[in-house]
């Protein structure tokens, strides 16, 4: 699969699920998962963003319960209901369906596609990559680096 637009272009719908009558929005939004959350004391939706490499699930619970006083319980769990350990990367959660908990409200998260998030890894990251670690292979950096 080829991605024409650049990385920071990109806004694709992962996933959605619904809880009652309140709805669960999960979108990538220039490369990073976005959740959409309905905080129940505020009676408003905050939207979160999930840095895959860098952040755990226990960052994104930190996140939701220190944006609304009122969340007592927030948990993540399996969809065979086993609790997700606060120490998982985001990357590793985006992998597999999971259910978020807040107080006494349950929403079933269905991540993307892992070929959806590995082509915009290919035309973000992996290129950045390459081009970083190949680098002085280039005649114009030898150049400059030799004085020339």
């Amino acid at each position: 699969k080829t991605c024409l637009m650049p990385l920071w272009q990109q806004s694709v719908t992962l996933c959605s699920a619904a809880s009652g009558d309140q709805e669960l929005k999960c979108e990538l939004q220039n490369g990073l998962p976005t959740i959409l959350v309905p905080l129940p004391s505020k009676l408003e939706t905050c939207q979160f963003t999930l840095k895959p490499v860098t952040e755990t699930v226990g960052d994104f619970l930190t996140h939701v319960m220190s944006e609304d006083g009122g969340v007592e319980r927030v948990a993540l769990y399996s969809e065979d209901d086993i609790i997700i350990a606060r120490s998982t990367s985001i990357d590793v959660l985006m992998r597999k369906p999971f259910k978020l908990r807040i107080n006494d409200n349950r929403y079933m998260v269905h991540p993307p596609d892992l070929a959806l998030l590995t082509c915009h890894a290919q035309s973000g990251l992996g290129t950045m990559f390459s081009t970083c670690s190949n680098w002085s292979l280039c005649p114009l950096t030898t150049a400059y680096l030799s004085g020339d």
